[in-house]
């Protein structure tokens, strides 16, 4: 994982000898570590695919573990993406209509069903067809959405969510609503509830989590909060503030973007001044505490957990962070490639691939495997960490080779090296000789 700590001086060094922008990744002070992406897939690159004029891409969501399939939901236009890796990335339209005008798209953990949320209603608008939908993904009328039974919004949906296990739907909208549905064993939604203003919320909700273990439902609203709503044994629903950050605002600042990690102690929210509340959940689902850290200049949009603790996030400011573990540690690469807002974010459950859709309709890949960024970062810099950047970076851990094809850094002795090192030496005694 040496990966993670080469400093800012290398992209300077790399700057330099081929006068173009760094092509690889870097670490400031703040330790954040930066990827510039000039190379296309699969070595760590950014590949970009325009699906006609879907016009702003709202939603994304991977329909299979391997991230072979995703969904797009656009203003205009909306589909299902065949990808295919061979050297490089080939994506291909699916044959898969999905509804005009999509906001939100959610995905079970068994890539059973797909839920679908649109704009219709929105403001006012005429609608011409109804505004929630699902895709059973594996019988034999997947292909054809099939409309929820009752259109329960008033006004445009913004969020949309379902369980792990995928018998749960939530869609909540400007309406200040949130519609809950549940899955029967004979595979026909059923509305379960539909709570409005009168428990809690009395601002427009523009997201939306369901808890993976509690089914808890969090949703973020326009005027900067967040409410749990919690299902008592008697069937009675309640909301709790879980989260106001009015008081650390002059104005309300709307919560865009909603997550819960995937073993559920953390929720994650986007606010619209590019901050990211960390609230670390109890075993009761109360919050211990919610502190803030700066992730985007401008609005978060989107927050999407991967797999091994690592989560996306997208923003107004045209790019896209991947962090790992805590937040507020920092730990995050910057993926560059989108050059407008960025509206929403899928990870492939494999955590190999990640795609952003951004106001242009323009969807962006790129591929996450640690060896690829390795050898990507290598073949780029030609040397490793010198004795000095380790110490800074590692401390006491024993001396690796980042690229094990080259000779240690500068400053590195043979007796500095680990015992199981990878490094090549021999050659010469270029890794000495500083």
């Amino acid at each position: 994982m040496a990966l993670r700590y080469i400093p800012e001086g290398m992209s300077a060094e790399l700057t330099k000898s081929r006068q173009t922008q760094p092509a690889v990744a870097a670490v400031d002070a703040g330790l954040e570590m930066r990827i510039w992406l000039n190379e296309g897939l699969p070595d760590a690159g950014c590949f970009m695919h325009k699906p006609g004029d879907p016009g702003i891409v709202y939603a994304l969501a991977f329909l299979d573990g391997a991230g072979n399939r995703l969904a797009y939901g656009g203003s205009r236009a909306s589909g299902i993406l065949s990808l295919r890796k061979t050297g490089q990335l080939v994506v291909k339209d699916d044959s898969v209509a999905l509804p005009e005008g999509i906001r939100a798209l959610a995905v079970d953990r068994n890539f059973d069903r797909l839920l679908i949320a649109t704009r219709c209603k929105e403001r006012g608008e005429k609608c011409t067809q109804p505004s929630s939908w699902t895709l059973d993904l594996h019988s034999e009328s997947a292909g054809r959405p099939t409309p929820l039974p009752k259109d329960m919004h008033t006004d445009g949906q913004w969020a949309a969510a379902i369980d792990p296990a995928g018998t749960t739907f939530v869609t909540a909208g400007w309406d200040k609503r949130v519609v809950v549905w549940k899955l029967h064993d004979w595979g026909a939604p059923v509305l379960l509830k539909t709570l409005d203003s009168n428990l809690g919320h009395l601002s427009p909700m523009l997201s939306a989590a369901i808890h993976p273990v509690t089914g808890e439902i969090a949703t973020g609203t326009k005027d900067g909060t967040v409410l749990v709503w919690r299902e008592s044994a008697s069937g009675l629903w309640s909301a709790t503030l879980l989260l106001d950050t009015r008081s650390s605002a002059t104005t309300p600042s709307p919560i865009w973007a909603l997550a819960y990690s995937p073993d559920g102690n953390r929720l994650i929210a986007g606010d619209d001044n590019g901050f990211l509340w960390i609230c670390d959940i109890n075993k009761d689902g109360t919050v211990s505490r919610c502190p803030q850290v700066s992730a985007h200049q401008g609005a978060v949009f989107a927050i999407k957990f991967g797999s091994n603790d690592t989560m996306a996030t997208g923003g107004s400011d045209g790019l896209v962070y991947l962090w790992t573990g805590n937040p507020l540690d920092r730990r995050r690469l910057r993926l560059d490639g989108p050059s407008e807002e960025v509206m929403s974010i899928a990870i492939s459950a494999s955590g190999n691939l990640l795609a952003a859709g951004d106001t242009t309709g323009v969807i962006h890949f790129w591929a996450l495997g640690l060896d690829g960024l390795i050898q990507h970062a290598c073949s780029k810099m030609r040397r490793n960490l010198s004795w000095a950047e380790w110490k800074n970076f590692m401390g006491d851990d024993e001396y690796e080779c980042t690229c094990p094809t080259l000779p240690p850094g500068r400053g590195v002795s043979v007796d500095k090296l680990s015992k199981n090192h990878q490094c090549q030496i021999g050659i010469g005694e270029s890794y000495t000789r500083h």
